[in-house]
């Protein structure tokens, strides 16, 4: 409350840093859901909250970093096409060219996926729910991440 003669006293003053910093945060955490409902949609099946998330920690190198981040947003050399009917797999020309198809189900890169078993051990009907899985807690099983390095090298 002010004191007499209208002067804020040191407790009106932190309750007022408090509030102001309470609305400031509210504003982020508003703001980042704002983004999130206009990023792709695969983003809002894996990402939940604001925080950092743990692979940025890691001790991973930096090229697997970028890997998983790319893939997470949908920014991968896979997705990159001129035209939209380049869209097909250049590989096996049998599905769309996504991570997710080059990960569990294109024919071309079975062998490379043999090296890692969490990517054999998906049945047809979960493949998608694997995939969000395995971008929630990318650190958990990390082939996938090396096989998408690989793969992503030779697009360049």
């Amino acid at each position: 409350m002010a004191g007499l003669g209208g002067e804020l006293d040191q407790y009106d003053i932190l309750d007022l840093k408090n509030s102001i910093m309470v609305t400031i945060i509210e504003n982020q955490i508003q703001s980042f859901f704002q983004k999130l409902d206009s990023s792709s949609r695969l983003y809002k099946e894996i990402k939940s909250d604001f925080l950092r998330e743990g692979y940025l920690n890691s001790k991973l190198p930096f090229n697997l970093i970028r890997v998983i981040a790319r893939t997470r947003c949908e920014s991968t050399p896979c997705l990159t096409h001129q035209f939209i009917e380049d869209k097909i797999c250049r590989f096996c020309n049998l599905d769309f060219q996504t991570v997710e198809h080059i990960l569990y189900s294109c024919p071309f890169f079975l062998v490379k996926r043999s090296e890692f078993k969490e990517l054999n051990d998906v049945k047809e009907y979960n493949i998608r729910q694997k995939f969000i899985c395995t971008l929630k807690e990318p650190l958990k099983q990390k082939g996938w991440i090396y096989l998408l390095d690989k793969f992503f090298k030779t697009q360049k």
